[in-house]
């Protein structure tokens, strides 16, 4: 038998696996040359080319001038770090420089590397998808995936105007999805070693998939801090989800295991009726004559509840009609056992 907690939870994107590729500059979007912009459900390759992007003259030239103007200014610094390092390494050897000074001087160095990469990656981003623009061909930004995965959705299409920093297109890798649930506080402590969980989705109820079953899933984490608003843990499973079952923002419900019993007796919770705030149970002895059993419960697994004491293995339980017996008993006042017509 296996207790679980129900809990809300929701499908997301894996970290990763989910990018939008913005307008760095607002402008008109182009279709590369000889090719249509792919539409969205279509599948693409990290660093495809998925269009071109005209920036407006002004901006254009302003960031095209930005850009430069930094290249020219990292590209003279790292020149000047560079021989700056050569010559002190020289008198480093012959010790007319000290071991800090030539660190000092390697470190620079290295800065004026870094920024000059830096500057001639800005640089590079303005150019056609043949080299760089150009004086007399219009300036073209390329626009590519930056993960494979499959096209979501596209904001605009060729000719459209677009402004900076809007999301153009969303790439999303479905393979593989994160189920994120928040469990209650009260409920941490029970959760199993193995917190494995069932997934049922809305419109198929009493229908569960194992998130361990066939190595589809796994725990990915279990939250080490208390939601102070919801008194809640982030519990975190990655599912493989080559086939698409599971889509990004779906709403799911996880039952996730508490308690395991390996060997247990149980009895289906219909059998179980309150008497004065405790647990009893009708034992049926023969044909019609019941008897009234005091029972201490276990852990729940659905609609069957563990027995730990009160009912042997082999006797026969009242499941339906339970409480008319229970009613049956008190207006007979019969104490532990009965007949009923």
């Amino acid at each position: 038998m296996v207790e679980r907690v129900r809990v809300a939870a929701r499908v997301r994107a894996k970290p990763g696996f989910s990018a939008a590729i913005l307008a760095p500059v607002s402008g008109q979007l182009v279709a590369p040359s000889g090719r249509e912009l792919p539409q969205p459900g279509k599948r693409v390759e990290a660093g495809r080319l998925l269009a071109l992007l005209r920036p407006n003259f002004s901006e254009a030239a302003a960031r095209v001038a930005q850009a430069d103007g930094e290249f020219n200014t990292a590209k003279a610094a790292l020149d000047q770090a560079e021989a700056a390092y050569t010559r002190t390494k020289k008198l480093a050897v012959e010790e007319a420089k000290s071991p800090r000074e030539l660190q000092e001087a390697e470190l620079a160095y290295q800065s004026a590397k870094a920024r000059y990469a830096a500057a001639a990656g800005l640089l590079a981003t303005f150019k056609q998808a043949g080299g760089v623009a150009a004086s007399d061909t219009p300036l073209l930004m390329e626009l590519r995936a930056p993960i494979a995965g499959v096209l979501n959705s596209m904001a605009a299409g060729p000719g459209e105007v677009v402004s900076a920093n809007q999301p153009v297109f969303t790439v999303l890798n479905p393979e593989s999805v994160w189920i994120e649930a928040s469990i209650p506080e009260a409920s941490i402590a029970r959760l199993s070693t193995g917190k494995d969980a069932l997934i049922e989705m809305a419109g198929q109820p009493g229908q569960f998939l194992s998130i361990h079953g066939d190595g589809r899933g796994q725990l990915v984490s279990l939250g080490l801090e208390v939601d102070l608003a919801t008194r809640t843990v982030p519990l975190i499973y990655e599912w493989k989800n080559p086939d698409g079952m599971l889509r990004v923002g779906q709403s799911v419900t996880l039952h996730v295991e508490t308690t395991r019993a390996e060997e247990a007796l149980a009895i289906p919770s219909a059998a179980i009726v309150e008497e004065e705030g405790r647990p009893i149970a009708f034992v049926q002895l023969a044909g019609e004559t019941f008897e009234k059993r005091d029972v201490t419960l276990g852990i729940r697994d659905g609609n069957w509840v563990q027995v730990l004491s009160g009912i042997r293995e082999g006797e026969r339980v009242v499941t339906k009609g339970a409480y008319a017996v229970r009613l049956a008993s008190v207006s007979t006042a019969i104490p532990a056992h009965g007949h009923v017509h």
